[in-house]
């Protein structure tokens, strides 16, 4: 399984991405995208009133596409928290931790 970031950036700083997985190499993810592009396109093409008229729309046509016909699944990073394993040594004990972004180590065997 891999995970595919996918990203936009529009003017005044508006921007939006999203991390979506499949069980596909790079190569085929990109075939994947020039295919949603393409099916985008033709919506654009076929309505002349669509409102798929900017760089926004274009991207959740894209995504949609990616995820409702060529089944990818959308998948939520939590950047804010590591989780870790660790052991105490001299002891048989395993632990996890989570590391939360403001450094602080939290048991979670409590």
């Amino acid at each position: 399984m891999n995970i595919f970031r996918i990203k936009y950036e529009w003017y005044e700083g508006e921007e939006n991405e999203i991390f979506l997985s499949n069980n596909v190499t790079k190569e085929q993810f990109e075939k994947d995208l020039k295919e949603s592009r393409n099916y985008v396109y033709k919506l654009i093409n076929s309505d002349k009133n669509s409102s798929i008229t900017c760089l926004p729309k274009y991207y959740e046509q894209i995504v949609w596409f990616l995820i409702n016909k060529l089944n990818y699944v959308e998948c939520h990073y939590d950047e804010d928290s590591i989780y870790y394993v660790d052991d105490e040594v001299g002891s048989e004990k395993i632990f996890v931790k989570r590391k939360d972004r403001k450094d602080i180590f939290i048991n979670l065997d409590k």
